[in-house]
């Protein structure tokens, strides 16, 4: 179970780059700074969880509040195969230990997976919320052009399905059929849209089609030069798929070595996939894999704290509430604290009252006020 994270502003002071020189003393130290590429390698690794992208891809994650984008055409060999502008992709989130994702043998590659398979057993079981949560979630891969980062060029976003079927729904004139080829390179339309929230409760609204063609970029040197990544680099060619045994390994909980980018090997012997819940293992926002899962307390059966207990939570206290009730805190941060607040709230169905109550009493409050705050 995570505790929320609350996200940190600060600013970034302008460096002169580093230049190479030799310290004199009892000894002589020949100095010599890394490079950009060395430091941006280094930047761009995420530990040692596992990715369904290869490591170098730069992502594009939506701010929250209003963004501008350009979706950049498939390579001409890819339109036909993907047929639209970007690749339909099946993930599996929240695996094992790590909590990572992969894409599904099965929606994606026809092959037998391990999670589907536990996913058919759980709904011959009857088990129907753990059978919903080994769903496979469905995004559509694009390679876009952040309106607000141009100078970052290309990145690449798994966007909801929901959002790119409205965007395609807006694509087409209702009353005359013409098509509005929002990628076209040349004389395409920009796609604006507002982000709310964080995490499970993101929405993406006001999604609109700029009235106005426009090309790729006012810089044609830009253009072409986006568009050359686009081409040596598909989307399809970026992904990694594990194989079956690997997948299994992970989703038990057992330690696997991490393969090399773009492969997809293990020899790892799983152990049988548990059966859920009461045994399952660990997925996004569980509190532990299968074989150290503690027997459920009595203090998970508790009625939530009211409203105004809520409001005297700090941040500690708040995970701790979340901890209870297992809730599944974002993994990206929050704003601020009353953010944290607001969402557990929501999560807990725990909503203001319409008259002021009369004090309650010191005994019988929710886990006994925190333990006295």
């Amino acid at each position: 179970m995570g505790m929320p994270k609350i996200a940190t502003r600060g600013t970034t002071a302008r460096v002169a780059p580093a230049t190479g020189r030799t310290t004199v003393g009892k000894t002589a130290f020949a100095y010599k700074p890394p490079s950009a590429e060395e430091l941006k390698e280094r930047a761009q690794r995420r530990g040692s969880r596992d990715s369904f992208f290869a490591q170098h891809v730069n992502f594009f994650t939506p701010k929250v509040g209003p963004n501008i984008l350009r979706i950049l055409p498939p390579p001409a060999s890819k339109r036909d195969e993907w047929r639209s502008y970007g690749v339909e992709l099946f993930i599996h989130y929240g695996i094992g230990t790590d909590e990572a994702g992969y894409l599904c043998l099965d929606k994606m590659k026809g092959e037998p997976c391990p999670i589907c398979e536990e996913r058919t057993r759980a709904k011959a079981a009857g088990e129907d919320e753990y059978a919903a949560q080994l769903r496979p979630n469905t995004r559509v891969s694009v390679y876009i052009i952040d309106r607000d980062q141009e100078g970052k060029g290309p990145l690449v976003w798994n966007m909801p399905q929901s959002l790119d079927a409205d965007i395609c729904g807006l694509a087409v004139n209702k009353k005359t059929g013409e098509i509005y080829a929002v990628d076209d390179p040349e004389a395409g339309f920009d796609i604006s849209f507002n982000r709310e929230g964080q995490g499970m409760i993101t929405k993406y609204k006001a999604v609109q089609i700029d009235r106005e063609r426009s090309p790729l970029s006012e810089d044609p040197a830009s253009a072409a030069k986006w568009l050359e990544y686009v081409v040596t680099n598909p989307l399809d060619d970026q992904m990694i798929f594990y194989t079956y045994d690997h997948i299994k390994a992970a989703f038990a909980g057992t330690p696997h070595s991490a393969p090399a980018e773009g492969t997809t090997t293990t020899a790892v012997a799983p152990r049988s996939s548990p059966a859920a819940p009461g045994g399952r293992v660990r997925l996004r926002g569980a509190a532990a894999t299968a074989e150290t899962a503690p027997a459920p307390s009595s203090a998970s059966q508790d009625t939530p704290p009211t409203w105004e207990e809520m409001q005297s939570y700090n941040l500690e206290q708040l995970g701790e509430v979340g901890a209870v009730f297992g809730l599944d805190f974002p993994d990206e941060a929050f704003e601020s604290e009353d953010q944290v607040r607001t969402w557990v709230c929501e999560q807990l169905k725990i909503t203001p009252p319409k008259v002021a109550p009369a004090p309650a009493a010191a005994k019988g409050n929710w886990r006994d006020r925190l333990s006295k705050m």
